[in-house]
């Protein structure tokens, strides 16, 4: 569990925590001084790491900037190293097939790179240069994103387009990082408010958020 909490159940736990099937703290995991500020959202990898996003600065007293990846115990791993990171709050993280990390959140940098509110890394952290938006990005915060295994890489946020691509608020892109335009237009997408989480269920996409109207 992630979010902007001290403790739980009064066990210091700085926003970070791993929780039995019961409820009770799991204390084999253990983040040290934990993150800074809040995190917002958390995936695990198929080596049982965890990848964590958010507004932080440290972790544990090292620097990294809205992104980090933890050992299954909870210590930082240094192999993951997104050097200056992201320059604003990531909101969601996703790890496609091949282990690449989708990152989405409301920045316009990463690492020096030029990435505004999304960015793909390599397993390493480094920015994936196969994947570059560029005056496609999102114009507004990007708040989850949905890997699908053989398809479209689907975002919700608060942005009004893809650049020129009028798709408010949810939209998909190519694996490169274009506008996916056999998704975005077939239906006329468009959703009259904020996304703030995506899930896949039986071959459907099921959306939640501030919204009134699809």
């Amino acid at each position: 569990i992630v979010g902007d909490f001290a403790s739980y159940n009064t066990v210091p736990r700085n926003r970070v925590a791993r929780v039995n099937p019961d409820g009770s703290l799991d204390a084999t995991f253990n983040p040290g001084e934990g993150a800074n500020d809040f995190v917002s959202c958390v995936s695990r990898d198929s080596a049982g790491r965890y990848l964590i996003g958010g507004a932080f600065s440290f972790y544990n007293g090292v620097q990294r900037n809205g992104i980090a990846r933890l050992n299954s115990g909870g210590t930082l791993d240094t192999t993951f190293a997104p050097g200056t990171g992201a320059n604003g709050t990531v909101w969601a993280i996703a790890i496609q097939e091949d282990g690449k990390i989708l990152v989405g959140g409301d920045f316009t940098s990463f690492n020096g790179h030029s990435r505004r509110n999304i960015v793909r890394l390599n397993e390493d952290g480094s920015v994936d240069d196969t994947f570059d938006p560029g005056d496609s990005s999102p114009n507004g915060p990007v708040n989850a994103i949905l890997a699908i295994p053989s398809g479209p890489i689907v975002i919700g946020g608060e942005f009004s387009g893809l650049g020129a691509v009028n798709v408010p608020n949810f939209a998909a892109l190519t694996t490169g990082g274009q506008p996916d335009t056999a998704f975005n237009f077939k239906l006329g997408l468009s959703v009259d408010g904020p996304v703030y989480a995506l899930a896949l269920h039986q071959g459907g996409i099921v959306l939640g958020g501030e919204f009134t109207s699809i």
